[in-house]
């Protein structure tokens, strides 16, 4: 019987399209073990993680497609995460993606009055508590879908 899919096949195409439903999360940080602890406490939940370790190559993902999400370092060499999120705040397709930075960088409460009145929606300083992350991820990814 040609034309008809293995069992391997099949769960292929069903994974790949069960992951094509979840929202997309798009965690930008230059420190790779800072995207390994992300990716480590949002595994398991139904989103997919996409990394990327600098501005430019979170850039070359932006352009291509839309997250649901964006996690968002400040401090990176070469363009910080002030200047990306300004920059993805004029793309038309990420006007209403919710941008949360997660950063070491608190010097003043200003500085998250800052990252606010840049077009982040909220602020989480490292070191992060893993469920508070989660819940502020299902919150921001809860009133994003709900506009679609």
């Amino acid at each position: 019987m040609t034309g008809f899919m293995g069992d391997n096949e099949l769960a292929d195409v069903l994974d790949e399209f069960s992951r094509a439903q979840q929202p997309t999360i798009l965690a930008v940080d230059d420190i790779p073990d800072n995207l390994d602890l992300v990716i480590e406490v949002l595994e398991g939940e139904p989103w997919n993680v996409v990394t990327a370790g600098n501005a430019r190559d979170a850039w070359v993902i932006l352009k291509k497609s839309a997250p649901d999400l964006v996690l968002l370092d400040i401090q990176m060499p070469d363009i910080d995460g002030h200047q990306l999120c300004t920059a993805i705040r004029k793309l038309p397709q990420m006007r209403d993606v919710p941008i949360i930075f997660l950063t070491a960088e608190r010097l003043s409460p200003g500085d998250i009055v800052r990252g606010l009145e840049l077009g982040a929606d909220d602020y989480i300083c490292k070191p992060f508590n893993a469920e508070e992350l989660r819940a502020r991820v299902r919150t921001a990814l809860r009133r994003r879908l709900s506009k679609r």
